[in-house]
């Protein structure tokens, strides 16, 4: 069973007419009956009673089953709108560690209420966490995006920028996020944070 099966069955019962749910789908009378016959197969019920020419009313069984095929195409469309949503970063989720002194200063929560100003749909897990074990967190998944000072040398699996503004760097283990590596220079924090949140949290959620 098809997608396509259950839009055609909602046509017809709500037309109650095959030819005029035939014009409606765009597809032929004989192709349409021939696809709602189909569906009754696969099923192994029937769910039109046919009467005079095109009209039809519905069985019993016939009334349960449109309740659940509207409720399954709309599922369908929710689900495909989700996936579009995510696609574009307009929700999901992301895993943010940060250095105690970044939140002292104020300069985190400033970022982070902008960026959900921006991204109502996105979720931020925060934790607070030093340096080195914030490192370690995205090399092994556990974090997305790390808040840190700048350490002497980075370990070979991230990738980052840095903010002139602030002595903080902002890393994660997607390379294909950062078309800069560590070090490149971004205009301020509020820059560096959108970039890397923005190009981070799309790439994560492209196919492949």
């Amino acid at each position: 069973m098809e997608l396509r099966h259950l839009r055609y069955f909602v046509a017809v019962a709500e037309k109650l007419h095959f030819s005029r749910a035939a014009e409606q789908l765009n597809i032929s009378t004989p192709t349409l009956s021939h696809q709602i016959q189909a569906l009754e197969t696969m099923l192994g019920a029937q769910l039109l009673s046919r009467k005079k020419k095109s009209a039809v009313s519905l069985t019993q069984t016939g009334k349960r089953f449109l309740e659940e095929a509207r409720a399954t195409l709309r599922q369908a469309e929710n689900a495909e709108l989700v996936g579009k949503r995510a696609a574009r970063g307009d929700i999901g989720s992301i895993a943010l560690g940060y250095i105690l002194s970044a939140s002292c200063i104020g300069l985190l929560p400033e970022l982070i209420e902008t960026f959900q100003k921006g991204n109502p749909g996105v979720s931020l897990q925060i934790t607070r966490m030093e340096t080195f074990p914030q490192m370690k967190a995205i090399v092994e998944g556990d974090l997305d995006v790390g808040f840190i000072r700048a350490p002497q040398r980075y370990p070979a699996e991230l990738t980052g920028i840095k903010s002139e503004v602030v002595p903080f760097v902002f890393t994660t283990n997607c390379t294909v996020a950062l078309n800069r590596p560590i070090g490149a220079p971004l205009s301020n924090a509020t820059e560096a944070f959108r970039f890397l949140i923005r190009n981070f949290f799309h790439a994560s959620l492209s196919p492949g």
